[in-house]
């Protein structure tokens, strides 16, 4: 008995190392150490985390901004009726993160007073300072993860310069959630003008998943775009960008039904109120993000590995002219004979 324990124990280990000598499941093991090298280096988890929490803090600023701004061309009438076209337009799995949007949407509705006050300009200004932080951030994070690939001549910027293009995006994205919060209030009444709006809430609905996949899928690709380094470009099947929307949707989705049907979350939301909820999820959309990121770098070594470099081709090349030319010169020098 003990030697047949001893021989299939020698046929395992034996059919494990032909297994893993094979060139496709080497390649994918030294992918993954080399994953798992770059997710610990960078502390990518706690990195999440810290910006999660940034995001805690910049909700309340921003609520109060948007809904101020977003008061001076539309009431509050206006945009609780917007608000709610909007949300119960949702997947039904998102349901459990209705008290987020919710509470959200009172803090907004509540500072839409149709005039511009201190404590807006205070909030606006507040919401930038706390929105530039996750900004610079990501983009510190999105610059260590693709250092490897950055121009020779393309250098980091300054720090200063760092945080006021941080505070800029900050800014621009603010406007963007005005505009789009406008936009959910008055396209309806324009679809409304043509007798199209049931048929275009109707293809929404039949859409279901695949609206909020889309746009996510868009902000992913545009984000990476811009902060994968200078040189590679992400395309629209490029491997990290599509594992990171899957995370981002997978992370929205799972958490979103796992609040809804677990009495523990269910009474943590109810304790803590909305920001228990924003702090996982947001944490699990910048984990899910940066994994694809971290894919996507690792993808790019491995074809920049397998190429030759610009400059060594250049030089053989040139040492190849040289040759030809100087075979050329004794060729032709009859005193070389």
């Amino acid at each position: 008995m003990p030697v047949c324990k001893h021989v299939a124990v020698v046929n395992f280990r034996s059919t494990l190392k032909n297994v893993s000598d094979r060139p496709f499941v080497k390649s994918t093991m030294g992918f993954g150490r080399q994953f798992l090298a770059r997710f610990g280096t960078l502390n990518v988890s706690l990195a999440s985390g810290g910006l999660a929490y940034y995001v805690i803090l910049a909700l309340a600023p921003v609520a109060i901004s948007v809904g101020a701004i977003s008061g001076l061309f539309i009431s509050q009438e206006q945009f609780v009726a917007g608000w709610d076209s909007f949300v119960s337009r949702g997947p039904e799995s998102l349901s459990g993160l209705d008290p987020v949007m919710n509470s959200l949407a009172s803090l907004a509705q509540s500072a839409t007073t149709g005039s511009v006050t201190i404590t807006t300009i205070v909030s606006l200004v507040l919401a930038v300072y706390v929105s530039q932080k996750v900004v610079y951030g990501v983009l510190q994070v999105q610059d260590h993860i693709f250092k490897n690939h950055r121009a020779p001549n393309d250098r980091t910027p300054s720090g200063t310069f760092a945080r006021v293009r941080s505070a800029v995006i900050a800014l621009v994205v603010i406007i963007v959630i005005v505009v789009s919060l406008l936009s959910v209030t008055f396209v309806p009444v324009f679809l409304s003008s043509l007798n199209v709006e049931s048929t275009f809430l109707g293809l929404l609905d039949t859409l279901g998943w695949l609206t909020p996949a889309t746009f996510v899928y868009l902000l992913v690709w545009l984000v990476m775009r811009h902060t994968s380094s200078s040189t590679g470009v992400v395309t629209w099947r490029s491997p990290g960008l599509l594992l990171a929307t899957f995370l981002i949707i997978l992370s929205i989705g799972a958490f979103g039904i796992y609040a809804d049907q677990s009495s523990t979350v269910g009474s943590a939301l109810v304790v803590f109120g909305a920001p228990i909820a924003v702090l996982i999820w947001t944490y699990l959309v910048f984990l899910g993000f940066f994994v694809g990121s971290i894919i996507e770098a690792l993808i790019r070594e491995r074809g920049l590995a397998g190429k030759p470099a610009r400059g060594a081709a250049d030089k053989s090349d040139h040492e190849r002219t040289d040759s030809g030319a100087n075979s050329g010169t004794d060729h032709g020098d009859p005193r070389k004979e």
